[in-house]
């Protein structure tokens, strides 16, 4: 019995290391730095191929998007009313889920509470910096989106998932300065 009890600690505090290094490095990204360009692409499309797959989504197809489409597609979007929004409720949901069954719940909600400090302000201040000529929909779109993205990936290592983190690997297309932002038709875009 204590033996499992020690065990249990440990893994928490594995759970919380790696979380926070996962916390400290998002903190750092260049958000949306190369948006329309080509640096970075590639280690992007990797990411993004691992996350297909560790999802099961099925998707066959990465469409990079210019910043035209972009903002002619998701100007007045909101995002509520995307694939890839309604992807990562569920997931969220499904994650909190496990984790209150684990008894990670609280480690969890810890791990949320952290979106605001490391990823919040500084996304918000480029996204306004990019795209508040464009409209003040586009700016909400793009820091909500990319605050979900964060979200998942420090829930999902703060739950304790077994397994590879598939949202890090989504938070690793933000890392490259790039951004997700649709799931539709078997096709995931990509900005």
């Amino acid at each position: 019995m204590a033996e499992l009890k020690e065990k249990e600690q440990q893994s928490g505090a594995e759970r919380e290391t790696r979380t926070i290094a996962l916390i400290q490095k998002v903190s750092k990204f260049n958000w949306f730095e190369n948006v329309g360009e080509e640096k970075g692409r590639l280690e992007a499309e990797q990411a993004l191929k691992a996350f297909i797959t560790q999802n099961e989504l099925g998707i066959e197809k990465i469409e990079w998007i210019s910043r035209g489409e972009f903002v002619a597609s998701y100007a007045d979007a909101q995002i509520s009313n995307t694939g890839l929004y309604e992807f990562i409720g569920k997931s969220y949901q499904t994650i909190v889920n496990e984790a209150q069954e684990k008894g990670n719940g609280t480690d969890v909600a810890k791990a949320v509470d952290a979106v605001t400090d490391s990823v919040f302000h500084s996304a918000f201040d480029k996204a306004f910096e990019l795209f508040s000529d464009s409209s003040e929909e586009l700016v909400k779109y793009v820091v909500e989106l990319t605050v979900y993205i964060a979200l998942m990936a420090y829930a999902q290592e703060a739950e304790g998932h077994s397994g590879e983190n598939s949202f890090a690997q989504l938070a690793a297309v933000l890392e490259q300065g790039h951004l997700p932002v649709n799931i539709s038709d078997g096709t995931i875009y990509v900005f």
